[in-house]
C-alpha cells in the first residue's frame, strides 16, 4: 500500500465482524474519520490491516502514513493527532512506523513542535519512545527558527522543559526573530524561575547577546531571585551527577547478578545513584534490548537492588513490557520468588504473558521443574493478593494448547495439580494433540479436591437448615472454549472482577459441558469417580435439562419402528406379493415422508459423526451410533428396492431378506436405545453386558475362527461325495461353503452326529470318527468352554461394578444426545445447557431436608436421595476427620500437660528430699547440743 496518490479512488474498508465502528473509503480517510470521532478500535484495526507484518520499521518518509492530506490543509495523520492532544492515537500511529522527524512541508514543522507549543507532555514522551523512531530536540521551524525550547519557555512549558533537557538537545540555538535564546525568551515571557533553573543547570549561557545587545543575565537579575555565577553555565557534563550516570546503575546491577566486586560497595553506589535522578529519567532510560531498569534488576535476580529502586520511587510502575517480556515473567523465568514477592507488592500485573511463546507465569514456573520454580510457584498460587489475577489465566494456553493444569498433571505434582483445580482449573481443556489433563491426575487426587473443594456445607445434617453446595468450576467450559466467547473488545483486565451472572453469552457457546466426565468414563481408573455426589448431582441436573429431548427421539424412534414392521408385513407378510388395490396409499405416503424425515436426521447424525472423528474428538456418539449408523444406510437400500415399481416376482426373495434384516436392525436399535436410558439403570448394565460379550467373542473368533475354518473344509475334503442320489442324502458337507456353515452351526451344538455322512463299511471310518471326535474335543468343548468362561469373566466384572457401569452409560447417553443436539434451533433443544444459564456462578445450592410445598416434581430440591445421602456420607466423614484432629491435638495437649505435672512432681520430690537432708543434720547438731 506504499505511495497511494493523495486523489486515488476510494475503497471500502473491510472489517472483521467483531470490530466496532465502521471507516469507509481510502485508508488515510478512514485513519482520519476514526480520530476525528475517537474511535481508537477502528482505527487500531484499520493500522493492522494495512501496515503490520508488511513493512519495515520507522516507515519510508514517502510512505502513505507520513504524507499530507489535502482536506486539511496539508496536515497528517500525526500532526492531527498531536493537534488534538490524543496521544493514544500518536502511540499508535509511532508502533506502526509513522515517523517521529518527519517535517511537514505545508506547515513547515516537526511533530515535536505540536506538543512543544500546546504543552502536551505524553505526547512529548512517545516521540523519544523508540531509539530508531525517536524525534529530533533541536528541530527547527522554518518560519521563525525556532526549536522546541524556544516553545517550551516561551509558553512555561515547565515539565516539558525538564524532560526535553533531558534528551541533550543544544541549548543555546538561537531563533530568527532577533536571535533570541531559550533561556532569553524565558526571561523575557518571565517564565517559570524553574524553567530559568534547569536552563542555567544544563549549560544555558547568560551572555549571549540577543535583540541587539541584550542579555538574559540582564532580565534574569531585574525579574529573578537567582544569583547568577560562574557555575550556572558550566554544563552538567563536568559534573556527571558525582559520576553515577544511569548507565552506570545497570552496569552496577550486571556486576551484581555475574557476582563480581564487592557486594555492598556496589549496592551503596547504587543506592547513591538513584537519589540523584527523577523518577521520570529512570523510568525513561532504556537500556541495551530495550529494557528499563526495573527489568534488568529482575534479569539478573538482585532483590536489594529493587527493593531500594521501588524505596526510592514508590510510585515507579513495575508493569514496562519489552521484547514481549514484563518484570513479572522475567522474575519467573529466573524463578526468584523473593522478586515475585516485591512485584506482587507494588501491585504488579501478573496476568501479562510471553507474547512469544503465549506462556503466562504459570506455565513459565511449571516448565522449569525444581526447588526454586516450586517455591516461587507456591507463592504466586497462595498468595491473596494476587489470587484473582491468577484465576483470570488459570485456563489460558500455550502454542501448544497446553494450560497450567496441564503441564502441572505431567509432572505429576499434586500439591500444585489440587491447588490448580481450587483456583478454577478446568479438567476438561484439550490441547493440540487433543489431551486433556484429567487423565494424568490421580484418582486419588481428584478424589480428595472432589471431597475437600467441591462438596460443602453448612448446618447439621438433620436438621431442616442443613444446606449442601455443589461447586462444579472444574466442569464447566472456561471463556478460552467458548464457541462465540466474549465481545472481541472485553480484555483479560476487565474479565478480572466480572461476575458469571453479567455474562450474556449465546446457550451454543458453551458447548460441550460432558467432555470431561466422558473421557473420566472412558479412563479405567477415573470412572469410578462418576459416583461421587458432586458427580452425580450434575448427572441428575444435566439429565433434567436433556430429559424431554431423550424421550422425545425415544418417542419418534419407536414410532418408526412400528412404522418399519408395519411397512413390511403389509407388504411381505403373505405367501405371495399383495395386490395394488389392497394397499393403502394415503398409508403409503405417509411411510414415505415419514422416511424422508427419518433419512434426513441420518445423514445430519452421519455428518455429526464424521466431522468428530475428523476432528478426533471422543464424544459418546461415534460407538454409540455404529448400530444406528448399519440401521440407516440398511434401511435407505431397503427403501430403495422396496418401492412399488420395482417390485417383480423375479426380486422378490431379495426383497424378503432385505425386509427381515431391516426388522432386526430396527429392533436391535430400539432395545439398545431404551436400554440406555438413565432411569433405567439395571438394563443400562444389561446392555451393557450384551455388548461387552459380543466385543470379546468377536476380538476372540477372529483368531479361533481359523479352527472352525480348517475342520470345515477338512470335513468337506472327507465327507463330500459328487453326486448323491436318494432322498436322505445328506448335502451339508458337498461344497466348501456348506461345510464351513456347517461345522459352525456343530460348533455351537447342533451335531446330530447320526447324520453326518461317515461310510460305515468303508476302509477308513477309523480314522473319519477320531477326525470328529478330535473336532468334537477341541472345538465344542474346549473352545466353547473358553467362550462361556470369557462371557462369565466379563460379565461378573460388570455386576461388580453396575453402579459405576450404570453411572457410565449415563454419561454416554447424555454426552451423545448433548452432541445430537448441535442444530438446536432445528429440534428446539436451546435448555439443555447448565452452565452460563442455570448454573451463572457454577454452583448449586440445596437444602435437601426443607420441607417443601406444593409439587414437588419441579423443585431442584427433589434430587435424587441417594446422591443426598452419599452426599451426606461424605460430610460426616470430613465432620469425622476433622474430630479426630481435634481429639488428636487436645490427646497431645494433654500428654504434653501429664508430661510436664510428672516433671513438676519429680522436682517436688527432688527437693523434699534435698530438705529431708538439710534438716537431718540440723537434728543430729540439735541433739547433740
Amino acid at each position: 500500500m506504499n505511495n497511494i496518490p493523495l486523489k486515488s479512488a476510494k475503497r471500502p474498508l473491510l472489517e472483521s465482524s467483531g470490530r466496532s465502528g465502521s471507516c469507509l473509503g481510502d485508508t488515510r480517510i478512514n485513519l482520519l474519520e476514526c480520530i476525528n470521532t475517537c474511535n481508537l478500535t477502528s482505527f487500531s484495526d484499520s493500522l493492522v490491516d494495512s501496515i503490520a507484518g508488511k513493512e519495515d520499521f520507522p516507515l519510508q518518509p514517502d510512505h502513505w502514513i507520513n504524507s499530507p492530506i489535502e482536506s486539511e490543509d496539508g496536515k497528517s495523520l500525526m500532526i492531527i493527532a498531536l493537534e488534538k492532544k490524543y496521544s493514544e492515537f500518536v502511540a499508535l500511529l509511532l508502533k506502526f512506523g509513522a515517523r517521529a522527524d518527519h517535517f511537514n512541508e505545508s506547515y513547515g514543522l516537526y511533530p515535536i513542535h505540536i506538543p512543544s507549543r500546546n504543552g502536551d507532555v505524553e505526547s512529548l514522551k512517545l516521540l523519544f519512545r523508540y531509539l530508531i523512531n525517536s524525534a529530533d530536540p533541536n528541530s527547527v521551524m522554518r518560519i521563525n527558527g525556532r526549536t522546541p525550547l524556544h516553545l517550551m519557555a516561551e509558553n512555561n512549558f515547565v515539565e516539558g522543559v525538564e524532560y526535553l533537557l533531558r534528551q541533550k538537545p543544544k541549548v543555546d540555538i538561537k531563533d530568527k526573530k532577533g536571535g533570541q535564546t531559550p533561556l532569553f525568551l524565558a526571561a523575557f515571557k518571565r517564565a517559570d524561575s524553574s524553567i530559568i533553573r534547569s536552563l542555567l543547570k544544563y549549560g544555558a549561557d547568560p551572555d549571549l547577546k540577543c535583540l541587539g545587545s541584550k542579555t538574559a543575565r540582564d532580565l534574569i537579575n531585574r525579574n529573578y531571585d537567582i544569583v547568577l555565577d560562574e557555575d550556572n553555565s558550566s554544563p552538567p557534563e563536568s559534573s556527571s551527577k558525582q559520576g553515577v550516570s544511569i548507565q552506570r546503575l545497570g552496569e552496577i546491577v550486571e556486576k551484581l547478578g555475574l557476582g563480581q566486586g564487592n557486594y555492598y560497595q556496589l549496592l551503596n553506589e547504587f543506592q547513591y545513584g538513584l537519589i540523584q535522578y527523577k523518577e521520570e529519567e529512570i523510568a525513561d532510560y532504556r537500556f541495551p534490548g530495550n529494557m528499563n531498569l526495573v527489568q534488568k534488576i529482575c534479569d539478573q535476580n538482585i532483590e536489594d537492588c529493587l527493593k531500594y529502586l521501588f524505596n526510592n520511587f514508590p510510585n515507579m510502575s513495575p508493569d514496562f513490557t519489552s521484547e514481549g517480556l514484563s518484570p513479572v515473567c522475567i522474575a519467573a523465568q529466573r524463578m526468584s520468588r523473593p522478586i515475585l514477592q516485591i512485584l506482587a507488592d507494588k501491585k504488579a500485573d501478573f496476568t501479562t504473558m510471553n507474547t512469544h511463546s503465549s506462556e503466562t507465569i504459570l506455565h513459565i514456573l511449571l516448565k522449569e521443574g525444581n526447588k526454586r520454580s516450586h517455591d516461587a510457584l507456591k507463592f504466586i498460587l497462595n498468595d491473596p493478593e494476587i489470587e484473582q489475577q491468577i484465576r483470570s489465566i488459570m485456563n489460558k494456553k500455550d502454542m501448544l494448547g497446553n494450560t497450567a493444569l496441564h503441564l502441572a498433571a505431567q509432572r505429576q505434582d499434586q500439591e500444585v495439580v489440587k491447588r490448580l483445580l481450587q483456583l478454577g482449573a478446568n479438567i476438561g481443556m484439550k490441547n493440540i494433540y487433543n489431551e486433556m489433563p484429567v487423565t494424568n491426575i490421580l484418582p486419588s487426587t481428584m478424589e480428595e479436591f472432589l471431597n475437600e473443594d467441591c462438596l460443602l456445607s453448612k448446618g447439621d445434617v438433620n436438621h431442616d437448615d442443613f444446606e449442601l453446595e455443589f461447586d462444579y468450576s472444574f466442569l464447566a467450559p472456561p471463556y478460552e472454549d467458548l464457541m462465540y466467547g466474549l465481545s472481541p473488545h472485553d480484555d483479560d483486565e476487565s474479565m478480572i472482577h466480572i461476575k458469571p451472572s453479567d455474562l450474556k453469552i449465546p446457550y451454543k457457546s458453551a458447548l460441550p459441558e460432558m467432555n470431561s466426565l466422558w473421557i473420566m468414563a472412558e479412563s479405567k481408573e477415573h470412572r469410578h469417580l462418576l459416583k461421587h455426589p458432586v458427580i452425580t448431582s450434575f448427572l441428575w441436573c444435566k439429565w433434567g435439562r436433556i430429559r424431554p429431548y431423550f424421550n422425545r427421539n425415544l418417542r419418534f424412534f419407536m414410532t418408526f419402528v412400528f412404522l418399519t414392521t408395519w411397512f413390511i408385513f403389509e407388504n411381505y407378510g403373505g405367501s405371495k406379493i399383495k395386490n395394488e388395490q389392497n394397499y393403502i396409499t394415503f398409508c403409503y405416503l405417509v411411510y414415505i415422508v415419514f422416511t424422508g424425515c427419518i433419512t434426513g436426521f441420518i445423514f445430519r447424525d452421519l455428518n455429526s459423526d464424521i466431522n468428530d472423528m475428523m476432528a478426533n474428538m471422543k464424544n459418546g456418539s461415534t460407538g454409540r451410533n455404529c448400530l444406528s449408523v448399519l440401521l440407516s444406510s440398511w434401511f435407505e437400500i431397503d427403501t430403495f428396492y422396496l418401492l412399488r415399481t420395482w417390485r417383480t416376482e423375479k426380486h422378490e426373495s431379495l426383497h424378503r431378506h432385505i425386509a427381515g434384516t431391516t426388522i432386526v436392525l430396527s429392533w436391535a436399535s430400539l432395545v439398545t436405545l431404551i436400554g440406555k436410558h438413565p432411569k433405567l439403570m439395571r438394563y443400562n448394565v444389561y446392555v451393557t453386558m450384551f455388548y461387552k460379550v459380543m466385543k470379546t467373542f468377536f476380538y476372540f473368533l477372529i483368531w479361533y475362527a481359523l479352527f472352525i475354518i480348517a475342520f470345515g473344509l477338512g470335513f468337506y475334503i472327507i465327507l463330500h461325495k459328487e453326486n448323491r442320489e436318494g432322498e436322505d442324502s445328506y448335502v451339508f458337507f458337498d461344497t466348501p461353503l456348506l461345510s464351513m456353515i456347517k461345522t459352525s452351526t456343530m460348533f455351537v451344538g447342533e451335531l446330530e452326529f447320526s447324520d453326518i455322512p461317515i461310510d460305515i463299511d468303508g476302509p477308513y471310518s477309523t480314522f473319519s470318527y477320531g477326525f470328529f471326535i478330535s473336532f468334537v474335543f477341541l472345538i465344542v468343548v474346549v473352545l466353547m468352554n473358553l467362550l462361556n468362561g470369557l462371557a462369565v469373566s466379563d460379565t461378573g466384572i460388570i455386576q461388580e461394578k453396575a453402579e459405576t457401569v450404570g453411572y457410565v452409560s449415563r454419561v454416554e447417553t447424555i454426552s451423545y444426545t448433548e452432541v445430537d443436539t448441535k442444530y438446536s434451533k432445528v429440534t428446539g433443544a436451546t435448555g439443555i445447557l447448565l452452565f452460563y444459564s442455570f448454573l451463572p456462578d457454577k454452583k448449586l445450592t440445596i437444602k435437601p431436608n426443607e420441607k417443601l410445598n406444593g409439587c414437588p416434581c419441579f423443585k431442584i430440591h427433589s434430587m435424587d436421595r441417594s446422591i443426598i445421602s452419599s452426599a451426606k456420607k461424605i460430610v460426616l466423614s470430613k465432620k469425622f476427620k476433622e474430630q479426630t484432629v481435634e481429639l488428636s491435638e487436645l490427646s497431645s495437649k494433654v500428654n504434653s500437660i501429664m508430661d510436664l505435672l510428672l516433671k513438676s512432681e519429680e522436682r517436688q520430690k527432688l527437693m523434699m528430699d534435698k530438705l529431708n537432708n538439710i534438716e537431718n543434720p540440723v537434728d543430729n547438731w540439735s541433739i547433740k547440743n
